[in-house]
């Protein structure tokens, strides 16, 4: 079971866990193409996508480190993270509490052009200004958000689907992989970003090659984070060597 005392300090390597990420994912691409694929379409079921990304990106973060440890995975691995259904939506909604706080302003501002766009003698006058700027504001705190989450929040998705530990201690631990790492996960924040940028630009095809390389980038910077870069090099595991929420 992972402690603060395991937690490596300055060792996250941005390159490599994208040159990595990309082997791992060359390695099982159809399954994460997928994989990626279903998450899409989760993520338009509106409010239901909130609840059940914590367990969805938990079950993917075992499924990767299933993989890296030379295990064969396989898509039904995924639902492991209903396994610990209520941490891993916990996570998952302060996860995504920004950007559903940003979702439900924008549909208020649009209720509000709408309903000023039905009165043809309604005028934009404060309301329009008011809703702007506030729209402005909301877009730099759900970016703040992203960097600080990013840094501080992500390694609770790979160390709870890892370890058998209270929610709390999830959180403690994963705040404390960020503060020792923060340099490393922020420069791989910037380059996860690229990648989705990327991903977008090319007609939004890259997206689901994008979406499961994030996850694994994150994956292999816990393993670099707790020391455990040499998995790959390990013996291939026996049937039910890892079982989920087994004690380390």
């Amino acid at each position: 079971m992972k402690t603060i005392e395991d937690v490596g300090i300055r060792v996250v390597k941005p390159g490599e866990c994208l040159s990595r990420g990309w082997q791992v994912f060359g390695e099982n691409w159809p399954l994460y193409i997928g994989i990626a694929l279903v998450l899409v379409v989760i993520s338009l079921l509106f409010v239901i996508n909130w609840f059940i990304f914590g367990p969805l990106v938990v079950g993917l973060s075992y499924l990767i480190l299933y993989q890296l440890r030379g295990g064969r995975p396989e898509f039904g691995m995924i639902s492991k993270g209903f396994s610990k259904f209520v941490p891993a939506m916990v996570i998952g909604l302060i996860f995504m509490f920004p950007t559903a706080l940003d979702t439900i302003f924008r549909l208020g501002v649009m209720a509000i052009d709408i309903s000023q766009g039905m009165n043809p003698n309604a005028e934009p006058g404060m309301i329009f200004l008011v809703t702007r700027v506030a729209g402005i504001f909301m877009s730099l705190f759900v970016l703040a958000c992203a960097v600080v989450f990013a840094i501080f929040l992500s390694m609770a998705f790979p160390i709870l689907a890892d370890n058998d530990l209270p929610l709390l201690d999830t959180l403690r631990l994963s705040f404390e992989a960020g503060k020792k790492n923060a340099g490393g996960l922020f420069l791989l924040l910037l380059l996860k970003g690229a990648m989705i940028l990327a991903g977008l630009m090319l007609c939004c095809v890259g997206v689901v090659v994008a979406i499961p390389l994030i996850y694994i980038m994150d994956a292999i910077a816990y393993t670099q984070i707790f020391g455990l870069d040499d998995v790959r090099e390990s013996a291939p595991p026996t049937p039910g060597a890892y079982d989920f929420g087994a004690v380390r």
